[in-house]
């Protein structure tokens, strides 16, 4: 595919390693692709799906690990913020559990209350305009006891939610008047590790269900201007009952999150569409879609977590896999994809980590950094006008800025 001077355009291109752009040394049997482009035809707003779990990690800033330029290049439109705890080892971060330790302390009292790391952390995350959705629970526990799974009092449990909510959007306990607008209750309650036991909710799909309902009840009464829901089930529906309770009760639940771990994109746009037909079916039609987490994934997660000295060079390559071009090329297709699927918010698993960062333990950009770069810079021509692409994998988005210029994102995945 011969990009070149088609038209006065920023090209950002993306390709997985089996796909050649036309340029030198080009193999004799490489593939063609054709993008067609009419800036004069519109097609509505491009949809900002750059969001990403984790902002900047603060707790090896001082040990040569400081990745806030980083990150502002990227510039997510969103940061959600889950498993903070476990990308800031050393630091009781974020979670419910580790702001509020004692349940059995005042809530009232802003003694009890650590607030500290997760207020620096929160404001050089948003720095420069990426927003908060801040997820209300605990990071995943993968240890053999699970130590901090549980089913807390729901009233008390929503109760110190509120005093959170109020630190950071009304000024409580030496707080900040942050607006920030969207709040998670848990995540993936009905998860099962590979030890058949639950890293994220201690009880059954049941309790959550009533959990849910009274806490989401009890913090919108108390806060109805921002927007609550959850539970970022995993995988689609998973949980269709939740769903259900949720529209016969009319407890809140302004946005419904789920996750998606699939090997090609189109399998997070048949989700999508199920959601919606799924809500819709309940009546539950103004309820927004965040996929707030996902990520190429070509393997099982049995086998990316199998046990043993002997999976441990096969897992090591599978890891590299799920983060080389392959996966920079799946990322920029399925985020062109989502734009005609409805959906409203999107976080990749993760900004930073060992396993499934953007960028790794040593602040290294891995492939899809440069994918998500490549929307985030498209994103800014906000005017979506016609792209059509030809070819096996080939996807496509343009758009327009205030000035007229144009920019065009192309992705050929497998």
């Amino acid at each position: 595919m011969s990009l070149g001077k088609i038209f006065n355009a920023a090209v950002y291109a993306v390709c997985a390693s089996s796909l050649f752009f036309g340029c030198a040394g080009t193999p004799e049997n490489a593939k063609t692709a054709f993008v067609h482009v009419d800036a004069n035809k519109s097609r509505g707003v491009v949809k900002n799906l750059s969001g990403v779990n984790y902002g900047p990690r603060i707790s090896r800033e001082d040990a040569g690990n400081n990745e806030r330029e980083t990150f502002y290049e990227l510039n997510p439109e969103s940061a959600r913020l889950h498993d903070v705890s476990l990308q800031n080892p050393g630091l009781k971060i974020v979670d419910v559990d580790m702001i509020f330790a004692n349940m059995h302390a005042d809530a009232n009292d802003p003694c009890n209350y650590y607030f500290a790391p997760t207020d620096d952390y929160i404001k050089i995350a948003s720095a420069k305009g990426t927003k908060i959705v801040y997820r209300l629970g605990i990071s995943i526990d993968h240890s053999l006891a699970k130590y901090r799974t549980a089913v807390p009092d729901a009233k008390k449990w929503a109760d110190v939610c509120c005093h959170i909510i109020a630190h950071y959007n009304e000024g409580w306990a030496n707080g900040f008047k942050m607006d920030i607008k969207d709040w998670e209750i848990w995540n993936e309650p009905e998860g099962v590790s590979r030890t058949k036991t639950r890293p994220n909710w201690a009880g059954t799909n049941g309790q959550f269900v009533d959990f849910y309902i009274e806490t989401a009840k009890i913090i919108k009464q108390r806060f109805p201007n921002i927007n609550v829901g959850g539970p970022s089930q995993y995988y689609a529906i998973a949980d269709p009952n939740l769903l259900k309770r949720v529209a016969e009760t009319k407890a809140p639940m302004d946005f419904y999150s789920f996750h998606c771990y699939p090997k090609t994109p189109d399998v997070i746009i048949k989700r999508l569409n199920q959601v919606r037909k799924f809500l819709d079916e309940l009546g539950l039609k103004s309820t927004k879609i965040y996929l707030t987490e996902w990520h190429y994934m070509p393997y099982s997660f049995s086998a990316i977590r199998e046990n043993g000295s002997d999976a441990a060079l096969k897992k090591r390559k599978m890891y590299e896999n799920i983060n080389g071009m392959d996966a920079g090329a799946f990322m920029l297709a399925t985020i062109i994809a989502m734009q005609d699927a409805p959906v409203d918010k999107s976080h990749y698993y993760d900004f930073e980590s060992y396993y499934w960062g953007l960028i790794d333990d040593f602040s290294m950009k891995r492939k899809p950094y440069y994918s998500l770069l490549a929307f985030s810079k498209m994103a800014n021509h906000k005017n979506r006008v016609e792209a059509t692409a030809s070819g096996d994998g080939v996807y496509a988005i343009a758009g327009k800025d205030a000035n007229g210029a144009t920019a065009v994102a192309v992705s050929l995945f497998k």
